[in-house]
Parts: structure tokens; sequence; C-alpha cells
């Protein structure tokens, strides 16, 4: 018990640090030319998670995920509707993988001497998937006729920090609902207030 409070210090401390470095987010955004259903301010969304078991890798999940890109939404002007009554399906799902650390050889310490083999942990990949499909036509014959969709990724911390999850939002949906089905590089902050905005 005597360490949990250094522990926290620098739990926070990173925290702080990490608040004021710069993530370099991967975007990529793409609205389909053939779309029947052009994406507009006003229309109304049925959100859908593609998968379940991204909840378990972060915190945010469920209800807190679904509740940041409502906001988001909001923001640009869309509002929730049920699936049969809504325009647009926006199907959402997140995931961290992390890189196998390096191998590498080290001196050991202590009388017997020698080396040792050491595995070094890389970052974690985070990324962000966002597809928007056309509803009336997948609720008359199951078409998933993409309207809109949108990536994002970054490499960081090998936790699934909702800061992170919101970073990524707010860098997906820069292009929301544009895009030129290119990659581009934005240089994201997690004091940025739209993050703050959030709740992170």
């Amino acid at each position: 018990m005597k360490h949990s409070f250094p522990l926290c210090l620098a739990l926070m401390a990173a925290v702080v640090l990490a608040s004021g470095c710069a993530f370099r987010v991967q975007v990529q955004g793409y609205k389909s030319p053939e779309a029947a259903v052009p994406m507009s301010p006003g229309m109304s969304i049925y959100l859908q998670p593609e998968i379940d078991t991204y909840a378990g890798a972060c915190p945010v999940a469920g209800n807190e995920l679904t509740r940041m890109i409502t906001d988001l939404l909001a923001g640009e002007g869309y509002g929730l509707a049920p699936k049969e009554s809504a325009d647009l399906i926006l199907v959402y799902s997140y995931d961290h993988v992390g890189h196998k650390g390096r191998v590498r050889f080290e001196p050991q310490t202590g009388p017997t001497g020698g080396m040792k083999t050491v595995a070094r942990g890389g970052p974690y990949q985070h990324t962000l998937f966002l597809r928007v499909i056309d509803a009336r036509k997948y609720v008359e014959n199951g078409d998933e006729q993409v309207v809109w969709a949108g990536s994002a990724s970054l490499e960081a911390a090998p936790t699934g920090s909702p800061r992170f999850v919101a970073m990524l939002l707010v860098a997906a949906f820069e292009d929301f609902p544009g895009g030129k089905n290119e990659t581009v590089t934005r240089k994201m902050y997690l004091s940025d207030s739209r993050i703050v905005a959030l709740g992170y």
C-alpha cells in the first residue's frame, strides 16, 4: 500500500505530460460519388456498433462511445432516429493492437555477469472505423450502400485510454461528411478543446 501514492503521482504526471505532446493521427475520409442519398445536416442517423468485443479493450465502451458520437453528430446538425425511420446508419468500431517488442541482449548485472535477453514492447495502434450506409436501402433489401466512410489511427501508450478514442473521433469528424479517399496526417493534442468538450 505504501507504493500506491507515488504510483498515482507518476500516472498523473504521465497524463499531464501527454496532454502537451503532439500525436500524429492518420485520417482517411471517403464520400461515395454514387450514393443515392447525399449527406446533409438535418438528416437522421441510427448508430450501430459493428462489434462489441472492443468494449473490453477500452474504458470507452457501449453507451459512452455512443454518447461521444452523438455529441459530434449533433454539432454537425444530425439527429438520431430508429433504424426503421432513419435516413442513414452509422456503423462504428474501435480496436487497439500492440506491436511485438524487439528482443535484444543486455549485460547481466551481478557477480555472475553474462548477458540476458530483454523484450521491449512497442506502442499500440489505436484505430477507429466509421461507415455510413443508406438506411432505407438497408432496411428494404439489406443492401449496405456506403455513403461515407472514415478511419483514424494513432500509435500511443499500450492502454485503451478514453482520451485517445476521443482524439480519434475528433480527427475523423474533421472530414465528416467529405473526404478525398486519401490518407492525411493531422497533429493532435489531448488538450484540444474539442476533446475536452467530449468529457476528456
